[in-house]
């Protein structure tokens, strides 16, 4: 999988853009600095823009290419991320690490989800807030971008049972209008969560 995300971020240009995902930034912008885990980050757009605005943003990803890019982009906006270029299955979610964990657009089978939430959940110290935003089911009849499988794509009942042990402070789906780069672009329909430990 890390060669398909190698060649698709082989450009010079940012695939999804070099601005924060919007909702990323309007949860993030709400809350305390502290230490903040992003998931799947890509071309590092969400980490950059933590770190500028005080967190410790640390990003995981097994595309080397996009951390070159990501460690690019920090040093344009004068900020330092960590970036760990690694698969979700091999990284170890140490507890009560994170004041915020956020997945933007990351999607996995479903085989994997739970576990994998549960050690995001476990991950997050007290008080610590949880950002989702990526494609609903339903997405998979637009052309606006996101995975063209089913089984990996999310609606607001798997995530409320997965992250039951969370305070929901929002979870709703909703038909937008994405403008994050080339590969994002059009009418689409997400799912977003906002939840705190």
């Amino acid at each position: 999988m890390s060669e398909f995300w190698d060649s698709r971020y082989s450009t010079n240009e940012y695939i999804y853009s070099k601005n924060p995902n919007q909702y990323f930034k309007e949860k993030i912008d709400s809350l305390s600095v502290g230490n903040i885990l992003l998931i799947a980050e890509g071309e590092g757009r969400n980490a950059v823009y933590a770190a500028k605005k005080g967190w410790h943003a640390t990003a995981l990803d097994n595309s080397k290419v996009a951390r070159e890019k990501a460690l690019k982009l920090a040093k344009e906006n004068m900020v330092e991320i960590e970036y760990i270029s690694k698969s979700y299955k091999h990284f170890e979610f140490i507890e009560n690490s994170y004041d915020a964990i956020a997945i933007i657009n990351f999607h996995i089978p479903s085989n994997e989800r739970k576990r994998m939430h549960e050690k995001m959940c476990n991950a997050l110290r007290f008080g610590g807030h949880l950002i989702i935003h990526s494609c609903n089911k339903r997405q998979i009849n637009y052309g606006s971008g996101g995975p063209k499988d089913v089984d990996i794509l999310y609606d607001v009942k798997d995530i409320l049972e997965d992250f039951s042990e969370l305070k929901t402070i929002e979870a709703y789906e909703k038909i937008i209008e994405l403008d994050e780069g080339n590969l994002h672009k059009g009418k689409a329909e997400i799912i977003r969560y906002f939840g705190v430990k």
